[in-house]
């Protein structure tokens, strides 16, 4: 925030706001720019109630889920040795194969 530190409520513009996002969104996660934004936006809000802010917000980075297969999970429970009896019972029961439904 150290872009806008200093400046008094008064004085921001949603210009100046939004060049904060983006400095921001360089070198930070969308989620960290969020949770800032977030933060200024309540601050503004308990202070200059009469201020709505129309700030574009960096996307979102969508996580890639990967499921391993049957045989990455059954060399992972061997590796595991004697400390895999619970997850091999569950395993075998269908739970971690996804057959379970909820």
């Amino acid at each position: 925030m150290k872009d806008i530190i200093g400046v008094q409520l008064n004085d921001l513009t949603q210009e100046k706001i939004q060049r904060w996002v983006n400095q921001l969104a360089k070198d930070h996660s969308p989620k960290t720019v969020a949770n800032a934004h977030g933060l200024l936006s309540a601050v503004l809000k308990e202070y200059r109630p009469s201020v709505t802010l129309r700030t574009t917000l960096p996307s979102k980075v969508k996580a890639e889920i990967q499921i391993p297969s049957e045989a990455e999970i059954r060399a992972i429970l061997k590796g595991a040795g004697a400390q895999s009896t619970s997850c091999r019972s569950c395993w075998r029961s269908g739970w971690a194969s996804g057959s379970l439904r909820y």
